[in-house]
């Protein structure tokens, strides 16, 4: 009988030989393993940049998001900031809501920063 804590590790063993192969998805997926079951900030955060550099826009968005908070990082909410428009300038949903919801950014505001909303 396989445990959880089994499916976890594969799941983390697959993700981690995708990622050093280069797969930006498979880098995301590393991340959110190292935060949520983890709990190493230090290592999530450094595949989550590593994601978002290879173009994955939900790790783009959860990396301004650890800046924001100093997850990992440094805090810097400017660079935090600075990163979340980038992600919702290319679309990203996440990044979107955040600006309208933690930002109180309007449709408007978001307009004249280059994001379609």
């Amino acid at each position: 009988m396989k445990k959880c804590g089994d499916e976890v590790l594969n799941a983390a063993l697959n993700a981690f030989n995708a990622s050093i192969k280069g797969d930006a998805t498979a880098m995301t997926l590393l991340g959110y393993t190292y935060r949520l079951h983890l709990k190493d900030s230090v290592k999530s955060a450094y595949w989550i940049e590593k994601a978002a550099n290879a173009g994955n826009l939900d790790a783009k968005y959860w990396l301004g998001k650890y800046y924001m908070h100093g997850y990992g990082v440094t805090e810097n909410r400017v660079k935090g900031t600075s990163i979340i428009i980038a992600a919702a300038q290319k679309g990203n949903k996440l990044a979107i809501e955040c600006l309208s919801e933690d930002f109180n950014m309007s449709k408007a505001e978001m307009r004249s920063n280059g994001i379609s909303v």
